[in-house]
């Protein structure tokens, strides 16, 4: 990790890299540390490497907002992995710009959020959308909006 931040930046770095959880972390008003060996080693920045919803998570989301620390693929992955952020952009584009609807056409898959009631198909027209997923099955996937898979 030095090595990497030294080349980068063309600075030598002292940080150090620590594996632990977030109930390990202590939080003051001014930072977020590990205690390691009776020492308070301060956090500048955390990589994440789960999604749950614990309440130490979200206290270390608070102290990001705060901004004690950085997070990097933190706990906005749990919003970034829900489907439903995904339907919003897909069906709900007409607050954004031409070119960021061209955008979001491109990247985002026609995706919706399964509901009863009238939405439109990727070519524009009203459908009623039970209806098209009972009788267009292939062409639909079904997935919970908080998990990765199918």
């Amino acid at each position: 990790m030095r090595a990497v931040v030294q080349e980068k930046s063309g600075k030598t770095s002292h940080a150090q890299v620590v594996f632990t959880n977030y109930e390990s972390l202590t939080y003051s008003k001014t930072e977020v540390s590990y205690e390691k060996n009776g020492e308070s080693i301060p956090i500048h920045a955390v990589i994440e490497d789960s999604v749950d919803d614990s309440p130490a998570r979200m206290k270390a989301f608070r102290a990001f907002k705060k901004g004690l620390f950085d997070l990097h693929s933190g706990p906005i992955s749990v919003l970034i992995n829900n489907k439903l952020a995904l339907a919003i952009l897909s069906e709900k584009a007409a607050w954004l710009s031409p070119e960021e609807r061209r955008t979001v056409e491109k990247h985002i898959p026609w995706t919706r959020h399964l509901a009863h009631g009238q939405t439109s198909d990727e070519n524009g027209q009203e459908i009623d959308l039970p209806h098209f997923v009972r009788t267009q099955r292939k062409q639909c996937v079904l997935k919970k909006p908080c998990l990765t898979a199918a």
